[in-house]
This record gives C-alpha cells, sequence and structure tokens, in this order.
C-alpha cells in the first residue's frame, strides 16, 4: 500500500521484489522488477544499484535491512516498536518517507553513511544476541516464562550461528 501511495505521486520509479518467486503474471499497481530468491552476491548487486531500501516485517527486524546498510544503501524502515516487536504502519506514512527521501539526496547521502557506521560496527552474533534478549526481557515481562524458569537462556552464551 505505501509503495502504491508513492506511485501516486512518482509514477516513474522502478520497484525492485526480492526473495520469492512471484508469479510473474499477476498485475503489480506500480512499476515493478521481480528477482525472486537471489544469491548473496547477487543480492549485494542489486542493494548497490537501488537508491533506497524499503524492509519492513510485521513479526520481526528484517535482516535485509542489514545488507543493505552493508551496501550502503539508505534504508527506510518503521522506527518504533515493530523492529523490536509488532507495527502498524500507515500506507501514506510509508509513502511520504519515501517521497522525502528520494527527493532530497543529502538526507539519502546521511542515511546510508549512518547506517553504514552502525552496521560495519556490529556483527549478526550481537545483533541476534540483542534481538533475543529483548525478546527474553518482554517474554519475562509478560510473564511468559514463569512457568518455566531459564527456559530461555541468553543469546550471548550460545554457539549457535545466527538465525531467528
Amino acid at each position: 500500500m505505501g509503495l502504491y501511495e508513492l506511485h501516486k505521486t512518482k509514477p516513474d520509479i522502478l520497484v525492485h521484489v526480492f526473495g520469492q518467486d512471484w508469479d510473474p503474471e499477476k498485475p503489480w499497481p506500480f512499476p515493478v522488477k521481480l528477482h525472486g530468491v537471489m544469491a548473496e552476491a547477487d543480492l549485494a548487486d542489486l542493494y548497490r544499484a537501488c537508491d533506497i531500501g524499503l524492509a519492513l516485517s510485521a513479526t520481526n527486524y528484517n535482516i535485509a535491512s542489514i545488507g543493505m546498510m552493508g551496501c550502503r544503501l539508505p534504508v527506510v524502515d518503521i522506527s518504533n516498536e515493530s523492529t523490536r516487536a509488532t507495527f502498524k504502519p500507515r500506507p501514506q506514512e510509508i509513502a511520504k518517507t519515501l517521497a522525502r527521501v528520494i527527493d532530497d539526496p543529502k538526507e539519502r547521502k546521511t542515511r546510508a553513511d549512518l547506517a553504514f557506521d552502525w552496521v560495519t560496527g556490529h556483527t549478526y552474533e550481537d545483533i541476534a544476541a540483542s534481538f533475543a534478549d529483548f525478546m527474553r526481557a518482554e517474554l519475562e515481562r509478560n510473564h511468559a516464562l514463569s512457568a518455566r524458569p531459564g527456559s530461555v537462556k541468553p543469546a550471548r552464551d550460545s554457539k549457535t550461528p545466527f538465525a531467528i
């Protein structure tokens, strides 16, 4: 919906979509290039070829944002509890933010530089541990772990590779 709203004011924007095999016969309400599932190197090339990234998740923090930041792609994301838990963005707000960043090269560069600086200072393990710590604290705060104390171990003690 947010991209449709953006299309109303910026009809020449091409949206690149990746991550699953989309039906190429189904119409989209804006210009789109479907990439499907991509290899890591190809995805990095796509990020470097784009002007702005939009990576929203209704369930948890979207790891695609980290890859985008690592490729110096400015990212628009939801800035509230959504990237930490759940979100309810309004399409008009997403469109306005995207349009503002598209229209302002200085803001795009600032976002890209700040994101790159942040992501290069963290590892996937750090990010996973922060997310796991947040989720454990929320579960404890809501007494969801009270029936089984100690059932969730701190992520920082884990040798498990990053997976959410």
